[in-house]
């Protein structure tokens, strides 16, 4: 996306690279397996979640409780915390069945400020058709191929917090997991070293400051010449024959000077 504007319009700047081949084979191959199978994923999380207390504190799953949806026309009150929130602007939601984080394949926005809009997100989302938004991969994907995998924190709204941000980080990391083991080697080796695409960046980007370099030292040169005409313009002896042609076109014919009160030159 492009910078977000002062009521919330923004200007698409248009769509990043695609993901690696092998990595959009291994991602149908998943979907196509969470169709009949039960996913791995899940259990990454839990083992993760079940090293100590300290990883079940920063990575776990927090109560049903803390997952509150406000409808976008009620904004958050004074706080950090949303207990003053009254339940009557809560969204009704079905119950769900499970636990286990649920997987949302489609558009992810990213752009260069934090949604915490209501009436902005869904405006966004229907222009875009994106499932969330964030800020951190534009810029990796522009140059880098790769597949964005993003945990889902907040509901982008002025009720945003924390609370829910290790999880999603942890059930992110989790299916990256469960994709990558459904990665071909074969298909690995045949894809450019992450240290060769680097490599090739570093060239075209000194490349573009030589070419800025050289381009920078022609304009001086010119303005260098140029100032120096100047300055022997103005150094050199007058061209007398300029002053005397001029003269001669602004001359009138029929014309008297007066010289002295006593002679008359016509």
């Amino acid at each position: 996306m492009g910078e977000l504007g002062i009521n919330g319009d923004v200007q698409l700047k248009g769509m990043l690279n695609a993901p690696p081949r092998p990595i959009l084979t291994a991602l149908t191959e998943l979907k196509a397996s969470a169709l009949v199978d039960d996913p791995c994923f899940p259990q990454f999380i839990e083992k993760a979640t079940g090293r100590n207390g300290r990883t079940k504190k920063t990575f776990g799953r927090p109560q049903a409780d803390q997952d509150r949806l406000f409808q976008a026309q009620y904004e958050h009150i004074e706080g950090t915390s949303c207990n003053d929130c009254p339940t009557k602007w809560e969204s009704k939601r079905i119950a769900r069945d499970t636990s286990e984080p649920e997987t949302h394949y489609g558009i992810i926005a990213s752009g260069n400020c934090v949604i915490k809009h209501a009436a902005t997100r869904d405006r966004l989302g229907a222009k875009t058709g994106a499932l969330c938004f964030e800020m951190e991969s534009s810029g990796l994907m522009m140059d880098f191929p790769c597949k964005l995998i993003r945990g889902i924190c907040d509901y982008s709204d002025s009720h945003k917090n924390d609370k829910w941000q290790g999880y999603a980080a942890l059930s992110a990391a989790a299916y990256a997991k469960e994709l990558l083991g459904n990665v071909a080697v074969a298909q690995i080796a045949q894809e450019r070293l992450v240290v060769e695409v680097c490599k090739d960046l570093k060239k075209e980007i000194k490349t573009i400051r030589d070419i800025s370099k050289g381009t920078q030292a022609g304009i001086e040169s010119i303005q260098s010449a140029q100032y120096l005409k100047h300055i022997q313009e103005w150094l050199l002896p007058s061209d007398i024959s300029i002053n005397f042609n001029a003269a001669l076109e602004a001359r009138q014919e029929g014309g008297m000077l007066l010289v002295s009160p006593k002679r008359v030159i016509l």
